[in-house]
């Protein structure tokens, strides 16, 4: 009895720290970082005004595009597709 409970409490403990990562991953992907902190390394990222006016711009500064206003910005989360083969095949029938 006390080893299942030990047990339980153990994997309760694992679960806690994975949902702490969990959000801390969230609140990550969420916060709008300036502009000073975006580097060519970061990609294409969403981009906002400071009061959100109107859709993000989609890019870096290094396009040619860039409309040069926006003043913070968010990663772009890409969704997981598993690998190759797998996924939604429906379309493929």
């Amino acid at each position: 009895m006390i080893e299942q409970i030990s047990c339980k409490l153990k994997e309760s403990e694992r679960l806690g720290k994975e949902l702490e990562e969990a959000q801390e991953v969230y609140k990550n992907l969420q916060t709008a970082r300036p502009l000073e902190e975006w580097h060519e390394d970061c990609g294409d990222v969403l981009w906002w005004e400071l009061h959100v006016a109107e859709p993000p711009y989609c890019g870096s500064p290094l396009c040619s595009d860039w409309p040069g206003y926006h003043t913070h910005w968010t990663p772009i989360v890409t969704p997981d597709f598993g690998q190759e083969g797998e996924g939604n095949q429906e379309g493929s029938k």
